[in-house]
């Protein structure tokens, strides 16, 4: 999947009301690099916020609006 792609997909989900993780991106999207996508995201002028999420010794963010 391309990176303009990958952006309209994580882009249309956060749109949505969900938020998302990395482990979900992967799992429903195929999307490797959330990271960079949000990144890319924040540059278009979305105002994503994230939150730190421990589970069971993992540590993990978890992106919303």
């Amino acid at each position: 999947m391309k990176t303009e792609t990958q952006n309209k997909t994580v882009k249309k989900h956060l749109l949505k009301g969900k938020k998302i993780t990395t482990f979900q991106a992967f799992t429903k999207y195929g999307i490797t690099r959330l990271a960079s996508r949000i990144f890319d995201l924040k540059e278009s002028g979305m105002d994503i916020k994230s939150k730190l999420v421990t589970k069971k010794d993992t540590r993990f963010k978890e992106y919303f609006l």
